[in-house]
Formats: C-alpha cells, sequence, structure tokens
C-alpha cells in the first residue's frame, strides 16, 4: 500500500500535469482566434481521458483527498458542476483543510448560482488561507444576493489591493446604483 500511495502521487502529478497544459493549450488557441475564454476543441476532446484516469484512480484508492480533488477540477473544466460539486465534497470530507478544494468547491457553487453556499466557501477559504484574494468573488457573490451595502465594502477592499481596475471599478459603480 504503501508502493501504491507513491504510484498514486506520481499519477496524480501526472494528470495534473497534463490538464494544466491542456487548460494552457486552450487559453493559447483561444488568443490566437480572438476568442479569450473559449477552449480548443482539441483541448476539450482531451479533457475526458484526464478524467477516465482520476476515475481510475479514485476507484484504486478512494481514500485520497487529492484525487477527488483532482478529479472535481477537471469535471469543473468539462462544466459538469454538479458531478464536480459532488467531488469536491468528497475530498473536502476526507481533507476539511484542502485549500485547494475549498477554492475550487466555491467556484463551482458561484457556476451554480448558489452563491450564499459560494460565500460560506470562500469563508472557509480565507479561514485555511488568509493571504487568499477573496474580495473580488465575496463582492461578486454579495451583489448577486442583493446585499449591495456588504458588496460595496468588498469592492472597496479589492479595489484597496488592485486600484488600477477599470472593472473593478466599473462594478463598484454599478453597485452604487443598485
Amino acid at each position: 500500500t504503501d508502493t501504491l500511495g507513491i504510484h498514486v502521487g506520481a499519477l496524480l502529478r501526472l494528470i495534473s500535469t497534463y490538464t494544466h497544459l491542456l487548460r494552457g493549450a486552450a487559453a493559447d488557441a483561444a488568443a490566437e482566434d480572438g476568442a479569450l475564454g473559449a477552449t480548443s476543441s482539441a483541448a476539450a476532446e482531451l479533457l475526458p481521458s484526464s478524467l477516465h484516469a482520476l476515475d481510475a484512480a479514485a476507484a484504486a484508492v478512494p481514500q485520497n483527498a487529492d484525487v477527488w480533488t483532482e478529479r472535481a477540477a477537471a469535471l469543473h473544466d468539462l462544466k459538469r458542476y454538479d458531478e464536480a460539486l459532488a467531488s469536491y465534497e468528497r475530498g473536502l470530507a476526507l481533507n476539511p483543510q484542502s485549500a485547494r478544494a475549498w477554492s475550487g468547491k466555491s467556484g463551482v457553487l458561484r457556476a451554480l448560482r448558489r452563491y450564499a453556499d459560494a460565500l460560506v466557501a470562500y469563508d472557509r477559504l480565507e479561514a485555511l488561507s488568509p493571504k487568499a484574494d477573496l474580495a473580488t468573488d465575496r463582492a461578486f457573490c454579495l451583489f448577486k444576493l442583493r446585499r449591495f451595502d456588504e458588496a460595496l465594502g468588498a469592492y472597496e477592499t479589492a479595489l484597496q489591493q488592485t486600484p488600477d481596475s477599470a472593472e473593478l471599478w466599473h462594478d463598484r459603480a454599478v453597485t452604487l446604483t443598485a
């Protein structure tokens, strides 16, 4: 089992590297096509093979929190948000101190428009990683929940961190008029 753990760790590093390369290839292709945010069809076709390898790893070592977190990230990339959320929750049940899993879970909850739940995940992430820059994400969720005064405060905090962000100034102005 010690050997299995070493092999699973190596497999996870390989899959993680592969998935990150796919994300980079997708971003490069989108930039070349002039369609920022788009995923190249070649990269999108390769993501399921990454998920397949992660499914095999999860079957081999279901008690490994990192496997579930990597699986969740792949599902998130495939926009399979409900499944991604379930995998993040499985990983967090095994390792509730994983800042990476809390970060991913908060992103999935935003994608699912579960803003109140995303705020709870941001709070947990901030407790684990105090230097995390969450003010913009928090402001977005608060705005969506129509908690405008709190959103404005979060935008003010974000602007202290990134005062040259035109997008943040715009979002702050929209919040002021809400």
